[in-house]
Order: structure tokens, then C-alpha cells, then sequence
């Protein structure tokens, strides 16, 4: 895909013009008109897949600055500003208004940094894994934010994360909140996004859901839980190796994943994650 870049303006309003395509089709295609099954099992929200955190009130405050209003914090929703911001940038390189484009470019790399990559590509991922029949399109978009950010380098990895966060903190947030189990397993700061289609196969039911109660857990759900977080670890250090720009977001929620891993099969309910 063709990327934003603020260099030659003739080059940077093709490239942000490109963007705008991209964008706008990640909107229509990741709707939940367009994918209602999907959206009924997790939305594509950041509230709704982090859970401890609502990016609302910023998001709304950031729109308003380019005199627009968000429908909603959905993805959808923010893949059009993310493509309004990109043809505003366009438009600006291509009228001479350098610094207007700059600032375009600068709150869209933003809003993909802080607002959408850290989890939309695991929620892409993850729906493309749990339902085949959108694993083309989960697989093309998630792989397209991805190579986006080796563009943009958002979150590049770091020689040293000393004072770079405060302490406790990962580039995600908290390490460790005082919540029940099930509801830390819920959220992808678990190092994983759970799915009601993900609990539903490893159990045999219809009716499983998250957040599920402790209670309600089969026996050897914890080891398979346990045995999925693993799984995922490698795959975020793998996408990490592969994709740079991005690298320190998948490297952190890799480590949350083998820490979340190691809890879960020690059988402990609470949900504190030490660090190492």
C-alpha cells in the first residue's frame, strides 16, 4: 500500500492521496453493517478490547481541532478520520501549505499509533484466525496497519525502556490491575483478545461467553488458556522481528502474554503480573 510521507510535496500528496484509499476501504469493509458477526462477538472499539481504558473524550477533542465530528470510536469511525486527515494532508502539499500538511500527517500518525494499531491489529488478527470466512480481509488489513507503522515507525523497539514508561508500565499501561482473573483475560492487556468464538471452541459451548466466571471453567481450560497465551507470545515477538516500526507494542504484549501464560498455570485467580 502507498504510504504518507512529509517529503517532496509533489511525492508526499501522491502518497497521502494513496492513504486515503486505504483508509476509506478499511471503513466500509470493517463496519458493523459490513461485519455484524464480528462486531457481536467483541466491537471493534478500543474500549471494548482493552476494556480499561476510553480514548472518547480525546478522540472527540482531536476531531474538532480538523472541524470534524466522529460518529462513534469504532473502527470504522476512525479509519475515515484517518482518511480525511490524509486527504487534508494531500490537498496542503498540493496548495502550498506545508505546515498545514506536516500537522495532517502528525495527528494521523498519531491516531494510528495511539488510537488504533495497538489493537486493531490484534482484533483483525484475531477475527481472522476464528472466523475463515473474513480471513482474507482480516489478514490483508492487519497486515497493511502493520506495514503502515514500518512507514510512520510509531512505536520502533528500544535499546532501553528506562524511563521511557513510568514504573509498572509497559508501552499498553499497568503491568498488573486489581481485577478478577476473568476480567484481565478479557482485555488484551492480557497479552491475548479473547473471543466468545475462541472460549465457544475450546469449550464445546454455545453458550460460553467473556468474561466467563472462574467458577464456570471446565477442567483444563486454564492449561489450554495457558497454552494459547504461549502461542501468541511467539507470534507477537514474530511480528515484531518482522515489522520494526511497530516492534516495542508487540514486544511488550508478548511479554504480557508469557506472564499471563505463567500465572495460569500456576492456578492463581489473581490477575497481578510481576515484573520479571
Amino acid at each position: 500500500m502507498r504510504t504518507s510521507t512529509p517529503a517532496e510535496p509533489g511525492s508526499a500528496a501522491e502518497a497521502a492521496e494513496g492513504e486515503v484509499e486505504f483508509w476509506a476501504e478499511l471503513a466500509d469493509r470493517w463496519s458493523p453493517q459490513a461485519r455484524p458477526e464480528q462486531w457481536a462477538d467483541r466491537p471493534a472499539r478500543e474500549v471494548e478490547v482493552v476494556l480499561f481504558f476510553d480514548p472518547g473524550d480525546d478522540l472527540a477533542r482531536r476531531a474538532s481541532r480538523w472541524g470534524h465530528t466522529l460518529p462513534g470510536d469504532g473502527l470504522d469511525a476512525l479509519a475515515r478520520f484517518a482518511a480525511g486527515l490524509a486527504r487534508a494532508e494531500a490537498d496542503a502539499w498540493r496548495e502550498g501549505r506545508d505546515d498545514v500538511a506536516l500537522q495532517a500527517f502528525e495527528e494521523r500518525r498519531f491516531l494510528l499509533s495511539d488510537r488504533i494499531l495497538h489493537w486493531a491489529v490484534p482484533w483483525l488478527g484475531t477475527m481472522g484466525r476464528c472466523y475463515p470466512e473474513v480471513r482474507e480481509d482480516a489478514y490483508r488489513f492487519h497486515d497493511d496497519l502493520l506495514q503502515l507503522a514500518d512507514v510512520m515507525r510509531p512505536a520502533p523497539r528500544l535499546t532501553g525502556t528506562e524511563g521511557v514508561h513510568p514504573p509498572g508500565e509497559d508501552s499498553y499501561g499497568p503491568v498488573a490491575l486489581e481485577v478478577t482473573l476473568s476480567r484481565w483475560l478479557a482485555s488484551l492487556w492480557s497479552g491475548s483478545l479473547l473471543l466468545d468464538a475462541t472460549i465457544r471452541s475450546m469449550t464445546g459451548s454455545a453458550r460460553a461467553s467473556v468474561p466467563f466466571s472462574e467458577a464456570d471453567l471446565p477442567d483444563g481450560l486454564a492449561a489450554d488458556l495457558a497454552t494459547l497465551y504461549v502461542v501468541n507470545a511467539a507470534r507477537w515477538h514474530g511480528i515484531a522481528e518482522r515489522h520494526p516500526g511497530s516492534a516495542a507494542l508487540w514486544l511488550d504484549l508478548g511479554d504480557r502474554a508469557r506472564r499471563t501464560a505463567d500465572r495460569l498455570l500456576d492456578g492463581a485467580t489473581s490477575p497481578a503480573l510481576p515484573e520479571d
